[in-house]
């Protein structure tokens, strides 16, 4: 048997173009390479959501949950049915087996075993039923925001750094920590409520009817159709302080800054975040499986 070092003396031209393949082929796979710092995991979830607005969850088990299981007990590959019930909301996660290639493929195989189920057996209220995959999410880098600065301030900070990041190339999801939900509160005077002859009830009313975003209706023109829509909706305590709840026969009008007073806040959740002792909120940017960790 001839030796490869002896084959590559006597036939040197077929010795320099193997050379140049493997040295391209290295190039190319050291620049196209995607580089992490954990395993790669291929996604091996499903989910399945639909909401069933008013529904209690009793409700949404009878008529959604049971249904739905019943539907994709059998879709191939199923290992486990996780089911999650709350008012309103049926969250269903099938959890495939690691024999499972194509993760599309099973969606498109739940899809067509609840399509089986007949519409008349689901309920009427309910809307569409959603079936995706769930991609694995994986955390590759965080900054922490923080200082002797109130919560507002540094919600506003830590949300402007969340845009300023997601505007950089290869970089599509970011996650803020660390701060709670903002909530608007009207605290009414009981006192004013008598005086000007009021319930709550004509309060929660008049927000009601002047905080909503109304359709107008459609134009039709030889060039395009336009639609008209009423924006109303707000989320702004001075805007809704303004608010007229009543008018007075003398033509004075009667708004919720004259019974109480709004007040922007954030609602009653424990959710906080510390750095060194100070307060914080966190920014998290995660990568799919095609991103690369270190370049993010």
């Amino acid at each position: 048997m001839r030796s490869l070092a002896r084959f590559g003396v006597e036939n040197p031209v077929i010795a320099g173009i193997v050379k140049i393949a493997i040295l391209v082929g290295g190039v190319y796979g050291a620049l196209t390479l995607v580089r992490d710092m954990f395993p790669e995991s291929r996604p091996n979830r499903v989910l399945i959501s639909v909401a069933y607005p008013g529904a209690t969850p009793a409700e949404v088990e009878r008529g959604l949950a049971l249904r739905i299981e019943e539907a994709v007990r059998d879709v191939e590959d199923v290992d486990r049915i996780i089911t999650d019930i709350s008012e309103g909301l049926c969250l269903i996660t099938l959890e495939m087996s690691n024999d499972v290639e194509d993760i599309d493929q099973a969606v498109d195989d739940v899809k067509a075993a609840i399509d089986t189920i007949p519409r008349e057996d689901l309920p009427e209220e309910a809307e569409e039923i959603r079936v995706r995959k769930l991609e694995p999410r994986l955390p590759v880098i965080s900054a922490s925001v923080f200082g002797d600065a109130d919560e507002q301030t540094l919600k506003r900070v830590g949300e402007q750094l969340r845009e300023d990041l997601l505007r950089l190339a290869g970089i599509s999801d970011v996650v803020l920590e660390g701060t709670r939900e903002p909530v608007l509160r009207v605290e009414v005077e009981p006192e004013k409520l008598i005086a000007y002859r009021l319930s709550i009830a004509q309060v929660a009313a008049a927000i009601r009817r002047s905080n909503l975003d109304r359709p107008g209706g459609e134009i039709r023109t030889a060039g395009q159709n336009i639609s008209v829509r009423t924006l109303g909706e707000t989320l702004e305590a001075e805007k809704i302080a303004e608010t007229i709840v009543r008018t007075t026969p003398d033509g004075r009008a009667i708004r919720i800054r004259d019974l109480g007073r709004v007040i922007d806040g954030f609602d009653d959740s424990t959710v906080g975040g510390r750095f060194n002792g100070k307060p914080a909120v966190n920014v998290t940017a995660y990568k799919t499986a095609s991103q690369d960790a270190i370049r993010i």
